[in-house]
């Protein structure tokens, strides 16, 4: 990536921040277009793409098979192929060549989808269903073991 962005005379225009905090990484999000996360790491829910959306940023992600995205190819950000620098480019390019009111309406997704989908409200029903379901199949299994246990 980092001999794309040279052969590409683009350092004006890219800039690899490593890790930052607080009010540089807030400042750093808000005057950027979209937030670009190449990272190979396996992460469930990296935080990175939840501060991106809460700005209003769209977010170009790797693309993880059977793993439910927050990210919607072309509504809120754009998934690439993991190790496809080609790929990467290209949804880059995809993202700086929208309209004004395309690129707009991918951010107030980005947005939504921060709101609606990751607040505490929904985290905690979410949670509080999968404890039922673990709950209810644990008591199927010993039921389904002390009536085997009965009929011996």
């Amino acid at each position: 990536v980092l001999q794309y962005v040279k052969e590409n005379h683009l350092e004006e225009r890219v800039t690899f921040l490593g890790f930052i905090t607080g009010e540089v990484l807030e400042n750093t999000i808000a005057q950027s277009k979209c937030v670009v996360v190449p990272s190979e790491c396996h992460e469930g829910c990296p935080y990175t793409i939840l501060e991106a959306f809460a700005k209003g940023k769209p977010v170009i992600f790797r693309e993880i098979k059977g793993f439910p995205q927050l990210i919607r190819e072309g509504q809120n950000g754009y998934l690439f192929t993991p190790g496809d620098s080609e790929d990467l480019a290209g949804k880059i390019n995809k993202l700086m060549d929208l309209s004004r009111d395309d690129y707009k309406a991918m951010c107030f997704a980005a947005m939504d989808t921060v709101v609606n989908e990751c607040n505490m409200g929904k985290y905690t029903t979410q949670l509080l269903g999968q404890y039922e379901k673990v709950i209810k199949e644990n008591r199927r299994k010993r039921i389904k073991k002390t009536k085997k246990g009965i009929k011996r």
